[in-house]
Order: C-alpha cells, then structure tokens, then sequence
C-alpha cells in the first residue's frame, strides 16, 4: 500500500483489525500524501471501523438523502476517462466511496456520512454552476460551525482563511478551474468558531462538463494541527533526549579518563615497587587488579593516549632502568629481575630500542658525567 501511496498519490485497502479481547472487525484504510506551505511532503491516514455499516447496508433506502451519492455517480463518469498512468488525485473518502459503491453499497451515501461524523476530514462538494458548497456534519465536530442543511456559499468558506492568505487562496482556486487541470490541492489556515486557527490541507477532484468547463469541485479538509501537534511534540523530546545523550557522553568521558589514569597509576605502582615480583604478565595483572577485561583497558587507554598500553608499560620500565642504573646500586642482572625482564639479553634490547644506548654504554656515561667536575 505505501509504494502504491507513493505511486500515486493515494492508496486505499481492506483490513481486518484484531480486538484486544480477541474479536475481529472489519475496517477499510484511506491514506494520501500532500506536501505543506514549506514544501515537505507528508501524509494523512484514516483508519475506519465498517462493520456496523455493513450489517446495516441490507436495510438502508438508496433512495434516501442522494446529494452525495448523485455527486459520486458524476466522479465516477468522469473518473473513467482519466488516463490510470496520470495523477489521481482525488479526495481519500471519494475514492473510498467509489470503490465501496461498485463492490458493496451501490449508490448509497450513508456510510459516508458515517465515516465523516467519526473522522477529522471534512467532506465537501461545491457545486460551481449554482455556487452552493455541500459540507458534512464533521464540520461542527472538527471546526464548531453549525451549518443549515449542510449547505454554504463560497464566501462563506473564504471568509474562514486569515485575511493574509485569503486572497492567495482565492486566486488559486479559480486558476485552478479555469485551467484545464483535474484536480485542486493546497494548504491554508482555517479559522475554527472558537477563533482559535487549525492548519489544514486540502485536497479535490475537478469535474469537468463535455466541453471541460469546471462544474463541481468534490474533496475534503484536512485538520493536521494534531499531526503538527505530535511532530513539534516528538521535537521537544529529540531535544531533551539528545541533551540527556550528550550529559550521559560527558559522565563516560570522565569514567573513561578516571579508568585510563588508574590504568598508568598500577603501571607505576608496579614498575617501581621493588617490594612485590611480578609472577605473571603486565596485562593479567592490570586485568585483574582493575577487574576490567585487559582487550576492553588496551582498547580503552589506545583511544584516549594515542600509544599502545604495551608501550607505555615499555617507557615506564625503561624510566626505571635508568633511575636503576645512576643509582648504581644493582647490577644489570639484578635489574631485569627486578623488572620481570626475562634476561639481562631482553632487557638490554629494549633499552636500546628505546634510547639509542646499551645498558652498559648508559652507565659508563652516567659514571663519566658523574666524575666531570661542573664549571665555574
């Protein structure tokens, strides 16, 4: 329905609806797109339950009440010579009722009015050779009017726009008819009796005569300020929930620094107590010293300090080689002991790795500037 929607304008289906009790009813679901005064397509779907309809229709005189079944007899005709590849746009309850009067309710109008007291759309059919606009009862429901016999002029529907879009509006509409165009859409303001202002969208079928001079204009009004309601709604709560997303950001930065400097204060501690021996690697130690897993720490300390926490492990040894060394205290034997370096080997090769000089090449230096008196 939604790629037949974007096909063509509308989509119209048959459903059956679960109850929360188990029963089932049977609804039909009228949908359209329409685009906004800012350009933004969007749409308007009416879910309506038809079962008390149906089991009514047997009763019901197709004689009764025919303004608005003659009306649909006259869309229908002229539906027909519309080319299916071309734009149907017809108002969502029209076409509902073209297809339910073929299938099920012939030419009968009551179900419409039943779909227009239970809805947010206004249906109405203007009728341009006598000037009298039809309008259902949904009208007082959705904007508080009262209308005698269902029926106004078009002054009357003019004097309901704000007085900057009305002689827009206005304009619009008679191009429209006076052009050989087959349909009529546009989004306004439409003042309610309280005073208070609904935005609203319409959409209409053009019914033309032989010579293609308009003489009906057959569609609906939609009330979206619910929908504008709900998508300014939902805005404030993006808002909220993006600013508690970006306060909950800033608390993980925090745990994630606080993490990162204990993860260097254990690298310290470890390398420079000379008290406790290491007897299993440096990342099963901070592992289980931080009760982290060690991939989630060397994941964690690598984004934050841009090196490797092998590496800094590696400086941080180095460092106390070297405090090892000028003190002279401890020969390089008992140095890579002291820092679980596996031999005196291993340990001289990362030395130089990492400060151009062997361990023994280091400490005669040091001795050397040691034995150099300063200048005076």
């Amino acid at each position: 329905m939604l790629q037949k929607r974007k096909a063509e304008g509308q989509v119209k289906g048959l459903v059956t609806v679960i109850k929360k009790g188990g029963g089932q009813i049977p609804c039909e679901i009228t949908s359209a797109v329409f685009t906004d005064e800012n350009g933004i397509e969007k749409a308007i779907t009416t879910i309506v339950d038809i079962s008390e309809r149906i089991l009514q229709q047997n009763s019901i005189d197709t004689k009764k009440e025919k303004i608005v079944a003659d009306n649909i007899v006259l869309a229908k005709s002229k539906q027909k010579e519309i080319d299916t590849s071309k734009e149907k746009i017809v108002t969502d309850n029209i076409i509902l009722a073209q297809a339910k009067s073929d299938a099920m309710l012939a030419e009968n109008n009551e179900w419409i009015k039943y779909i227009a007291k239970t809805s947010y759309d206004v249906m109405w059919d203007w009728n341009i050779v006598t000037g009298e606009i039809y309008v259902g009862d949904s009208i007082e429901e959705v904007f508080g009017y009262k209308v005698q016999d269902n029926t106004i002029v078009f002054n009357d529907f003019i004097e309901c726009l704000l007085p900057e879009e009305k002689d827009t509006i206005e304009k619009k509409i008679l191009a429209a008819l006076a052009s050989d165009r087959k349909s009529w859409k546009d989004s306004y303001s439409f003042k309610r009796k309280d005073g208070s202002v609904a935005s609203t969208a319409s959409r209409a079928s053009i019914v033309r005569d032989d010579s293609g001079k308009a003489i009906r204009l057959i569609g609906a009004i939609h009330d979206i300020s619910r929908i504008q309601e709900l998508e300014n709604k939902l805005g404030e709560q993006t808002t909220i929930q993006n600013k508690n997303e970006s306060s909950a950001s800033g608390l993980m930065n925090d745990r994630k620094s606080l993490l990162i400097k204990k993860i260097k204060n254990v690298v310290e501690e470890l390398v420079h107590d000379s008290n406790e021996q290491l007897q299993t690697n440096f990342s099963a130690y901070i592992s289980k010293k931080l009760d982290y897993d060690y991939t989630y720490l060397a994941n964690l300390f690598s984004e934050g300090e841009g090196i490797p926490i092998r590496k800094f492990i590696i400086s941080k040894k180095i460092e106390r080689v070297k405090e090892l060394i000028e003190n002279d205290e401890l020969n390089l034997t008992e140095i890579a002991l002291e820092l679980n370096y596996s031999s005196v080997a291993h340990l001289s090769h990362q030395f130089k790795i990492a400060t151009g000089f062997t361990p023994s090449h280091f400490k005669q230096l040091n001795r050397k500037r040691r034995n150099t008196p300063a200048n005076v």
